[in-house]
């Protein structure tokens, strides 16, 4: 199932905002996907039987979740986890092919920005990157979005179990 390019003519950017913090919801996806996902016939009972699935599992449900967003807002995890954090949850949102917003906010992050040179980047205070505001507005442009799917979707290859099995056997010599 690979990600749909955005169409140039019949995409529409709705103006609406779904904010999904992990640390309210709690970390179990069945508890809270059926209230993000709509009114698509899912329950928790639903969505409990996709992730005992092997060929479909969590990945499928967080692809689904993805995709009905315009556009994603990535923010590192408090603490801790900016400096030493994960860069995972970028690389997931972009491999669905939906646009994604990134907060450069900690040395993962930034480190991870700085080395693919994403232009889809916001931090609070602005300095080098945009702010939120103006990252915001830029994302209403068509061609915007469409160069944050296009990267998005070229550094996921990096990290694609294909390329990431080369890596390890080089290493191993």
């Amino acid at each position: 199932m690979f990600p749909m390019p955005i169409s140039r003519y019949s995409f529409r950017f709705r103006r609406q905002f779904t904010f999904v913090n992990e640390f309210k919801e709690g970390i179990y996806i069945e508890k809270w996907y059926p209230k993000f996902i709509g009114s698509e016939g899912w329950t928790e009972e639903k969505t409990s039987d996709f992730l005992k699935d092997n060929e479909y599992g969590m990945g499928i449900l967080y692809y689904n979740l993805f995709r009905t967003f315009d556009v994603m807002i990535i923010t590192p995890k408090p603490y801790q986890k900016q400096r030493y954090g994960s860069i995972q949850r970028i690389t997931s949102a972009m491999k669905s092919g939906v646009p994604v917003l990134v907060e450069a906010k900690g040395p993962a992050f930034e480190a991870f920005l700085d080395r693919y040179n994403y232009p889809c980047v916001y931090a609070v205070n602005g300095g080098k990157y945009r702010t939120l505001r103006e990252a915001l507005v830029s994302m209403q442009n068509v061609t915007m979005r469409v160069k944050c799917q296009e990267e998005g979707l070229r550094i996921t290859e990096d990290f694609s179990p294909k390329f990431l099995i080369k890596k390890l056997l080089r290493t191993m010599g």
